[in-house]
């Protein structure tokens, strides 16, 4: 009985642990994630569409390293994913209107 009621406080404790973990570092990292992936997904979607590069040249222009994110292009919509589901955002190429955030 001793051991179980151990084992029940180290999961608790985990939980709480984890929990607080989340609550202080792990929304913000998530916040970055999305603004990032917004960022890549309409910037690569405006340089291969309304710009006419490729998708190396694009990916180029960025300043931060991007290597973490998965960028693809499928037919006019650009999607930027960060690793475990993180974050993705996406873009959508209008004729005559451009490069435009998709909703989720």
């Amino acid at each position: 009985m001793k051991l179980v009621k151990a084992v029940i406080i180290i999961i608790a404790v985990l939980a709480v642990s984890a929990a607080g973990i989340w609550h202080f570092w792990g929304r913000d990292l998530a916040a970055t994630a999305n603004i990032g992936a917004g960022l890549a997904a309409k910037h690569v979607c405006s340089c291969v569409h309304v710009a006419e590069r490729s998708m190396e040249s694009c990916l180029d222009d960025f300043v931060q390293d991007i290597d973490q994110l998965n960028i693809t292009t499928d037919g006019n919509v650009t999607t930027a994913k960060a690793p475990m589901g993180l974050a993705s955002a996406s873009a959508r190429y209008e004729p005559g209107l451009g490069c435009t955030f998709v909703a989720p």
